[in-house]
């Protein structure tokens, strides 16, 4: 139950072309962590191989200040898919007995789900990596 955290503002909001993953995750990185995600960074791609993904964070001035971590802290991105599929990004939220990634799913609009889950839920071979800017 999360009565009164701030994450209930976001949860059931859409998914659309204008509202990715991507998209919420630059939102929520800006209003809740005070951090400028898109400053100066073109529109993101869809990524269908991490080696894509992986490319664009390191080749993207912007976004070079983003280092890969071991362990997970409220703020962090989550970034995560299986090889041939497209990636998906979203924060991780540890606060107020809330835990999990807060993320936009095309099929469900903007959720909370557990990292439990998600590592259960990835099929090999997958990708699951933790960022923090």
């Amino acid at each position: 139950i999360m009565t009164g955290h701030w994450i209930e503002r976001y949860i059931g909001l859409p998914y659309s072309n204008d509202y990715n993953c991507f998209d919420h995750f630059v939102h929520v990185q800006k209003e809740q962590f005070n951090l400028d995600v898109l400053k100066g960074v073109p529109k993101i791609p869809s990524f269908d191989e991490k080696h894509e993904a992986i490319a664009f964070i390191r080749g993207t001035k912007e976004l070079k200040s983003w280092r890969e971590v071991n362990l997970i802290k409220e703020g962090d991105a989550v970034i995560f898919g299986v090889d041939g599929m497209s990636f998906h990004i979203g924060n991780y939220i540890d606060s107020n007995n809330v835990k999990g990634i807060l993320h936009n799913s095309e099929k469900h609009g903007v959720v909370l789900t557990s990292l439990q889950v998600v590592r259960n839920n990835l099929i090999k071979p997958s990708f699951l990596r933790y960022y923090r800017g």
